[in-house]
């Protein structure tokens, strides 16, 4: 179940490492404001990507249940939900890009190219969040390898169209940064059209009939309620890290500018690794769920400690990749001696603890099959703002250790994460869950 969503987050790692590469040979500044427009696209839409966990927690265990019904009524109600939701998110994006930006830099000239790549990002918001509803509803399914086809056509023609207009190709203009964010869009509305090739490939399917489905509160309170705490879950974390590059603007030395764009390639270098983890963890996700719907406790905890195994293995491997090949890796990205400098020692760093974000995210996967999402949650956010931001600061500012001081913050949270994450699901009282 976990390898073709490995294969779809390297396929959606492959466009971020493309766009941060292809963006890095513009210079510094539109390396900078790439990055700085890509973590608010994520950071905002995570507060509603993150709904889609309930998809795939309610399918999941409605599949082990045998009851075909619901899983019809789940998909079309949030259906209709991530419409509204996608509409409004496009609304602030295309009214507000440049009031995000001003938060995250004091550059203007940052915060200009910035913008323009936000809001050029923005005019996909709507096929990129269905194309989270629909991989997540197949998730559930346990049908991981429909994601993984949508995942591979989105990545190459991104990658293809990133050649197009960023630097105007086959006729295009020569967008620079804007044409980044729009090749963005216009993959995942290829990917949109695949998702919907499959769903009238299978309408036949009982899970997918519409026939006889009303709308119902109680349906959607159902989604909601599962759906808000990993929402913000997802928010409030990548809030976090929202936050945590507003600090490179406080480093001493007038660092900044470097520190955000080593931030940027540090980013896009680790989700090489995070990416398997976050696959394993969504075959947790639906294991957990599916074997308790069906009332196999063991075959849940089973499934859980099985994802961990593979995912840490592969996320520990990359981990001793990186450090291998830490400097071949930064040339890749940029051709900048500063740049590459800046972000050496905070990658050796992070590197060295994948195991432990391997541990954060599958572990908290099983506990959200579970049902446990607000446990998840609280966690999650306590750790982000109470623990890693003030370690960042401490070490990175007030002890004046620059851009490594800044990331010992994220090792501090990927650990502490990882640690309670595990501690909660070997107590084993999760098995006991109802949803």
């Amino acid at each position: 179940m976990a390898w073709p969503v490995v294969v779809s987050m390297f396929s959606i790692t492959g466009i971020m490492v493309a766009d941060t590469v292809m963006v890095g040979q513009l210079g510094k500044i539109p390396l900078a404001a790439a990055g700085l427009g890509g973590m608010a696209y994520w950071t905002f839409s995570s507060a509603f990507m993150g709904a889609s966990y309930s998809v795939q927690i309610l399918t999941a265990r409605r599949f082990g249940q045998k009851n075909y019904k619901e899983i019809s009524e789940i998909f079309y109600h949030s259906l209709v939900l991530f419409v509204f939701i996608s509409l409004v998110f496009t609304w602030v994006l295309l009214h507000f890009s440049v009031e995000i930006l001003d938060v995250l830099s004091n550059d203007p000239e940052v915060i200009s190219l910035g913008a323009e790549y936000l809001w050029y990002r923005s005019l996909g918001t709507i096929p990129f969040f269905l194309a989270f509803l629909f991989r997540s509803f197949f998730d559930g399914l346990g049908k991981t390898g429909v994601g993984m086809v949508a995942s591979f056509l989105m990545a190459v023609s991104n990658i293809f169209l990133n050649y197009v207009f960023i630097y105007g190709h086959f006729s295009a203009p020569a967008m620079g940064v804007k044409g980044a964010g729009l090749a963005s869009g216009l993959a995942a509305g290829i990917s949109l059209l695949y998702y919907v090739w499959v769903l009238t490939r299978d309408r036949k399917e009982s899970y997918l009939r519409a026939h006889g489905i009303r709308f119902r509160w109680d349906v959607l309170r159902e989604i909601v309620l599962l759906g808000w705490p990993p929402s913000l879950a997802e928010f409030g974390q990548n809030l976090g890290f929202f936050a945590f590059m507003t600090l490179t603007s406080l480093l001493p030395g007038g660092t900044g500018t470097a520190s955000a764009a080593a931030g940027n390639i540090l980013f896009s270098v680790t989700s090489i690794a995070f990416m398997p983890g976050y696959a394993f963890s969504v075959a947790a996700t639906t294991i957990t769920g599916q074997s308790l719907g069906a009332g196999k406790q063991k075959k849940a905890i089973l499934g859980a400690l099985h994802s961990f195994f593979g995912g840490g293995f592969i996320m520990a491997f990359m981990g001793v990749i990186f450090i291998v090949f830490a400097t071949e890796i930064l040339r890749a990205y940029t051709p900048d001696a500063e740049v590459m400098q800046t972000a050496f020692w905070p990658l050796i760093l992070v590197s060295v603890f994948q195991m432990f974000d391997a541990s954060n995210m599958i572990f908290a996967g099983a506990l959200r099959g579970a049902g446990l999402v607000n446990w998840v949650m609280y966690r999650t956010l306590f750790v982000t703002w109470i623990v890693m931001l003030p370690v960042a600061g401490f070490f990175g500012i007030f002890m004046q250790w620059n851009t490594i001081g800044l990331w010992m913050g994220t090792v501090t949270w990927m650990f502490s994460l990882a640690v309670l994450n595990f501690r909660k699901f070997y107590k084993k009282e999760w098995i006991y869950n109802k949803i």
